[in-house]
């Protein structure tokens, strides 16, 4: 995945907001220069807001339909790059 297409990374979830971003850059975890969001449990918060107004659901649905996944098990040289980026810099 060439960190070119990336415009902005949101890392979600427990590891990811206890993540040390000038860390994970050096060691070559997460691209260089490219603006990194870190919004912690996103699930939980979602979860509460719709509970708690679900009037928002088109709202919430719309918001993210731009959203794209990345399988990175689907890109061609995954594996030989993972395996290259097990030796830390």
């Amino acid at each position: 995945m060439p960190s070119q297409r990336l415009s902005r990374l949101i890392l979600c979830g427990g590891f990811a907001a206890g993540l040390d971003l000038d860390s994970a850059t050096a060691i070559g975890l997460l691209p260089a220069g490219i603006p990194v969001e870190q919004p912690g449990n996103t699930a939980l918060a979602g979860a509460v807001m719709l509970a708690a107004h679900p009037e928002l659901a088109s709202a919430i649905t719309d918001r993210f339909a731009g959203a794209e996944e990345v399988l990175l098990n689907h890109t061609a040289d995954f594996e030989a790059r993972f395996a290259d980026a097990l030796l830390l810099p």
